[in-house]
This record gives structure tokens, C-alpha cells and sequence, in this order.
């Protein structure tokens, strides 16, 4: 496996551990009065270690994410033609009424001062 695809599983399993854990975080932590550099020594080899778990959770969430771009995917192709061009020529009134908008408190804004 490619070290970039690695550190991306590894990234992504570190976000899905993150928020899994952040209400678990106690409101006060004790502070540790021994230096930084020290702290990270006792620390080194439980992050080597966590690094493994977070790659193969990175990697489960890869294939979730695929299954549902592949579902929606497969749901966009089932939807007509026509509905798409209506959900694309949406997107762009809307684009322009909020173009429209912005001209017209701009020139109001003018006015006022």
C-alpha cells in the first residue's frame, strides 16, 4: 500500500476515533508537572501502536464513504434526465437571485449613506 494512501486511512480513522471520543474528555485534566520532551517519550510508543488501529479504521471508513457514493451514485442515475437539467438550471437562478440581491443591498446601501 502507497504511504499516501496509508497516511490518508490513518488521518481518517484519527477524525472517526476523534469524534467518538471527544465527550469522553473529563472537563479538568490534571497538569503533569514533568517537562514536554519527557511526556512524549512515555507517550511514543502508544502512538506508534494507535497509528496501526487508526490506519485500519481509516480504512473501514473508506469503504463506507465508497458504499455511499456508490449508492448515490447509482440513485443520480436512476433520476431522469430532465430532472437533473431542472436541479442544474436550479443551482443557477439560484446563483442569480442571490447575485440580484446582493446588487440591490448594495444599492441601497449607497442611498443610505
Amino acid at each position: 500500500m502507497k504511504r499516501l494512501e496509508r497516511s490518508t486511512y490513518v488521518v481518517l480513522g484519527t477524525v472517526d476515533l476523534v469524534t467518538e471520543k471527544v465527550r469522553e474528555i473529563p472537563a479538568v485534566r490534571n497538569i503533569r508537572t514533568t517537562p514536554v520532551l519527557e511526556q512524549l517519550k512515555d507517550v511514543e510508543p502508544a502512538l506508534r501502536r494507535t497509528t496501526v488501529e487508526l490506519g485500519e479504521r481509516g480504512e473501514v471508513v473508506i469503504v463506507r464513504l465508497r458504499a455511499r457514493f456508490a449508492d448515490v451514485r447509482r440513485s443520480l442515475e436512476d433520476v431522469p434526465v430532465e430532472a437533473r437539467k431542472a436541479v442544474r438550471d436550479l443551482s443557477t437562478d439560484a446563483r442569480q437571485a442571490i447575485v440580484s440581491l446582493r446588487e440591490r443591498r448594495k444599492g441601497s446601501s449607497t442611498r443610505a449613506a
